[in-house]
C-alpha cells in the first residue's frame, strides 16, 4: 500500500457522503515532497459535525480496518484524530482534522481537492448530538498514554529511517522522560503520572538506581539507540497488559513489532506474550 493509494481512498471515503462540503490536503503530500515515510493531512469541512463524527469509525472502514483511531481534540465545531490502518505502514497514519464551514481552515497553503458542486438537502440529516459520539471519549488518561508514547517511537524510528539523527533524539528522549517517569512512580509506589520529573524525582532515582535504568541514559551508537527504545518499549507492553484493556495493549504489541522491524532489532516473542 502507498501514500498515494491512502490518499486516494481517503478522499474518496469523505467525497462521498453527503454532507462533506470540502475536502483539503495540507503538509508534504501536498506540497509534493512527500517520501515513502510521511503520512497524509486532510482537513474536511461538513455541514453535519455530529453525523460525521458519529460516522467515522464508518468511514474510515471503507479505507481500510483501523489499527488505531486516536483522538488528538474534540471541541464544538472541530476535532482532530491520527489513524493508524492495518494494511499500511504505520508510516503512512492519517492526520484527519473535521469542522464546520464556520471556522476558518487552521493551515496556511492548504489545498482544496474535493468540493461539493450540488447543494445537498440536508434537512433529512441528523443535526442533534449522536450517543454514538460518546466512543471518542472512551480512551481513557492511562490508554492515552501508552499510545501517545508507541505514536512518539513510530516517529523516532521515521526519523531513523529518513537518516536525521538529531529529530530521532528528540522523541528518544522523550520516552526516555516517560519510562524515568513510570521507575520513580514504581520506586515510590505511586500511581504513574505523566507529570515531568524535577530535581528532587531525579535526586531520589539517583539514590537507588541501577545499571538497568542508568544504561538508557548512554546508548552509545545507533543501533544500541535503536535497541534500547525497543527495550523501553517492551517494558511499557509488559505495564500495558496489566493496566488497559487487552484489545488497546494487542494494538500496542502490533506497533511495537512494526517498530522492532523497522529498526532491525530482535524482539522475543516472551516479551510480546508477557
Amino acid at each position: 500500500m502507498s501514500l498515494d493509494h491512502l490518499a486516494q481512498a481517503a478522499i474518496q471515503a469523505f467525497a462521498t457522503r453527503q454532507e462533506v462540503r470540502e475536502i483539503f490536503c495540507f503538509g508534504s503530500y501536498s506540497q509534493g515532497s512527500s517520501d515513502r515515510y510521511s503520512d497524509l493531512d486532510l482537513q474536511v469541512v461538513t455541514d453535519a459535525y455530529a453525523l460525521s463524527l458519529r460516522d467515522l469509525v464508518a468511514t474510515m472502514r471503507t479505507i481500510d480496518e483501523p489499527l488505531v483511531l486516536f483522538p488528538l481534540f474534540s471541541q464544538a465545531e472541530q476535532a482532530a484524530f491520527t489513524i493508524l490502518f492495518r494494511s499500511y505502514p504505520l508510516y503512512q497514519k492519517l492526520d484527519l482534522g473535521i469542522q464546520l464551514p464556520t471556522i476558518a481552515i487552521p493551515f496556511a497553503g492548504a489545498t482544496s481537492v474535493y468540493r461539493r458542486k450540488d447543494s445537498s438537502n440536508l434537512a433529512s440529516m441528523a443535526q442533534h448530538p449522536c450517543p454514538e459520539m460518546d466512543w471518542m471519549m472512551t480512551l481513557s488518561p492511562r490508554v492515552r498514554v501508552f499510545y501517545d508514547r508507541f505514536l512518539g517511537a513510530t516517529r523516532y524510528t521515521k526519523y531513523r529511517k529518513r537518516g536525521q539523527p538529531l529529530t530521532a533524539y528528540k522523541f528518544y528522549r522523550s520516552l526516555l522522560s516517560s519510562f524515568l517517569g513510570d521507575a520513580y512512580c514504581q520506586l515510590t509506589e505511586k500511581v504513574t503520572s505523566e507529570r515531568e520529573l524535577g530535581l528532587l524525582e531525579y535526586q531520589a532515582l539517583d539514590r537507588t538506581a541501577n545499571a538497568a535504568v542508568v544504561k538508557y541514559l548512554y546508548p552509545g551508537d545507533e543501533s544500541h539507540m535503536n535497541a534500547l527504545i525497543v527495550e523501553m518499549l517492551s517494558q511499557m507492553l509488559i505495564q500495558a497488559h496489566s493496566q488497559i484493556e487487552p484489545l488497546h495493549a494487542e494494538n500496542l504489541s502490533v506497533m511495537l513489532q512494526f517498530v522492532a522491524q523497522e529498526l532491525d532489532v530482535s524482539l522475543a516473542m516472551t516479551t510480546l506474550q508477557s
